[in-house]
């Protein structure tokens, strides 16, 4: 009886964790999934500014040095600017690519 009570255990606690690592790993896509729309291809690679707005939070606020003075940029003004550098006719979304 004790031999199938171990057994027991060993399998709950097995099928546990690889419960617990499926939620990880589910979560980690997720938030990778996040980055790449909302960062990566929201403000470089595809220049979409309402990816930016969909995948930060509305009071994110990047900080960009400017000489010796440190700016804040809220996310509505970043993507402004995301969509103004896309609409300028001299930009070359080649040289904007990740």
């Amino acid at each position: 009886m004790r031999s199938l009570t171990t057994l027991f255990l060993v399998l709950s606690l097995s099928v546990w964790a690889v419960a617990v690592a499926h939620d990880k790993t589910d979560a980690a896509e997720e938030v990778r999934a996040v980055v790449e729309d909302s960062y990566i291809n929201g403000a470089f690679n595809a220049l979409n500014p309402d990816a930016m707005k969909s995948g930060f939070h509305p009071d994110f606020a990047i900080f960009s040095a400017d000489g010796e003075e440190i700016k804040k940029y809220p996310i509505g003004e970043w993507a402004a600017r995301v969509a103004k550098k896309k609409a300028d006719p001299d930009f070359d979304p080649a040289n904007n690519v990740w």
